[in-house]
């Protein structure tokens, strides 16, 4: 494994890379919602949070682990990966804590590749530790459902002009109870993604194995792919580790892995 120096960035600017960096895990909701607007659960969303694993709601009240960032060099023919400062998760339910921080001890880390990093990390809180579809749906105007065989659709709409994401449309496969395809509708390019879900079940309820999420910018087509792998830790089923590639066509964009470890719990 070869280590660049911690000054190297992690990904190349284009014109469209605040978009893109805005992407990362979109297909799992990490777009927080209108919550000045919070209303009561809706009951659609209650059923299908009862048939998804959440730690938090199986006892789970604090968390630490360590992430180590490896990205793979795309300039080399071989194997090789860029290794990025270790990060800290910090998560807690009674104070709402959920950040992510670099040791401050680090040395030879500049204030501005450090304050890089962990807004990066911004976009990953939800990963280690999702929040239901109800507390992620929690401010957003239920527009009603279709129902058909196999499936029924959902939509859920901003309730203000100026918020990103404008609506989500969720696709349910009904003999499952869950998400297989999630439309999203965004205020500022990319303005519409489409995400599709693979599972595991984990004591009786479904864990996202894998997504899939297809977006166009300009005249780009982009996919990203992410996959987790999950562990039994003092009782609860935790990702250990994720796999995350960004194609623009064919051609690889990006290709980051994250190994989650040292877990500290309750």
């Amino acid at each position: 494994m070869q280590t660049i120096g911690l000054n190297t960035k992690p990904w190349k600017r284009t014109r469209y890379t605040g978009s893109i960096r805005l992407l990362i895990f979109l297909s799992f909701l990490i777009a927080l919602p209108c919550s000045a607007f919070s209303q009561s659960p809706h009951p659609l969303l209650e059923k299908l949070d009862s048939h998804y694993y959440y730690p938090s709601q199986l006892g789970l009240k604090k968390l630490s682990v360590k992430v180590k960032w490896l990205q793979k060099d795309l300039a080399s023919s071989q194997l090789n990966f860029i290794s990025h400062p270790e990060v800290s998760f910090f998560w807690d339910i009674n104070s709402g804590i959920r950040r992510f921080q670099i040791d401050p001890r680090l040395r030879g880390l500049t204030d501005s590749r450090r304050e890089e990093i962990e807004s990066f990390f911004l976009n990953y809180r939800e990963v280690i530790l999702p929040r239901s579809l109800n507390q992620m749906l929690s401010g957003f105007k239920f527009n009603g459902i279709q129902k058909f065989p196999s499936q029924t659709i959902a939509e859920f709409q901003s309730p203000r002009s100026q918020d990103e994401t404008q609506k989500y449309i969720l696709n349910i496969d009904s003999k499952h109870g869950r998400i297989s395809k999630l439309n999203i509708e965004r205020r500022n390019p990319p303005y519409k993604v489409v995400s599709y879900f693979k599972y595991s079940k984990k004591e009786g309820k479904w864990l996202v194995s894998e997504t899939l999420a297809q977006f166009d910018l300009g005249r780009d087509s982009y996919s990203e792919t992410t996959s987790y792998t999950y562990r039994k830790i003092d009782g609860f089923w935790l990702p250990t580790k994720i796999n995350q590639i960004l194609k623009k066509g064919r051609e690889v964009v990006h290709f980051y892995s994250f190994l989650i470890s040292d877990f500290q719990i309750n």
